[in-house]
């Protein structure tokens, strides 16, 4: 695995690991020129020739919906529907084609910038024919501007056969081949296979991490040895010390059921290792 530096900053090489909970999810989209676009609120999964494959976000509620739990989730998915103009509404995936880095925020090119806008349409009605007539508001920078795409409609995301969000695998049960309950998923480790000068690029999924406990997990104690003070470091290490790493090809996932059943090559997460 590369080092901490590199997984904060640098732009994506070929081999560069990435946790997708900790580096990538609910982190800040920033346009071409630093314009601040939404946040990172889901990622879009696709099975491919035996690889499970990283291909794009979803931005905005159709993406943050079907992560948070129960009623909420399903009450934020309906209230996005219900304001869609389309009957069958389905979020916007911006490809990681049009995705220039990944740092401390997630930086897209200008195609990413107009798919964005694209799927920003009650945003921009909303700006238009109400915020714009309160008497003296003014406003502010559209953080949307430029044309959207024509050809919106290639980036709609569905669920299907073979196509999956992040969070359809976050949060499933784990289990040993004899039935024993393992924890959860908390995590899934992908690297960038074919990055370019310009783009990120599609990344492959290479392991899952998993545990009894969620606490703390998303703040990197475990997968960085040197992430915050020492006594905080020690504590949370110590509370996710049944934490495991395993690679995708040792792993059974059932989809439907939200269920992975893992071959007993598991070891404790140490990205170092990976």
């Amino acid at each position: 695995m590369t080092s901490p530096q590199q997984a904060h900053g640098d732009p994506a090489t070929a081999g560069r690991v990435l946790d997708l909970v900790l580096r990538v999810s609910d982190h800040q989209v920033v346009g071409p020129e630093g314009m601040l676009l939404g946040n990172v609120d889901n990622l879009v999964l696709r099975e491919h020739d035996g690889r499970l494959l990283v291909t794009g976000f979803i931005s905005g509620p159709g993406g943050l919906g079907p992560r948070l739990p129960g009623s909420l989730g399903r009450w934020v998915q309906a209230v996005w529907r219900r304001l869609r103009s389309d009957a069958d509404a389905q979020p916007t995936m911006v490809p990681l084609s049009a995705v220039a880095r990944i740092g401390s925020a997630v930086e897209v090119t200008r195609h990413g910038q107009q798919v964005l806008a694209a799927s920003m349409g009650l945003e921009h009605w909303l700006q238009t024919y109400v915020v714009s007539r309160i008497p003296g508001a003014k406003g502010g920078e559209d953080r949307l501007e430029g044309e959207p795409v024509q050809d919106a409609a290639q980036h709609v995301w569905s669920p299907g056969p073979g196509s999956h969000l992040l969070s359809d695998l976050l949060g499933a049960r784990v289990r040993s081949p004899q039935g024993e309950d393992l924890g959860a998923v908390l995590d899934v480790c992908a690297e960038a296979v074919a990055p370019t000068e310009a783009a990120v690029g599609v990344l492959r999924v290479r392991g899952l991490s998993y545990g009894p406990r969620a606490t703390g997990s998303e703040l990197g104690y475990t997968e960085d040895p040197r992430q915050g003070p020492l006594l905080l470091r020690v504590l949370f290490r110590r509370l996710h010390r049944a934490h495991r790493y395993v690679p995708l090809e040792a792993v059974d996932v059932d989809w439907q059921a939200r269920a992975v059943t893992v071959a007993p090559t598991a070891r404790p997460v140490h990205p170092h290792q990976r």
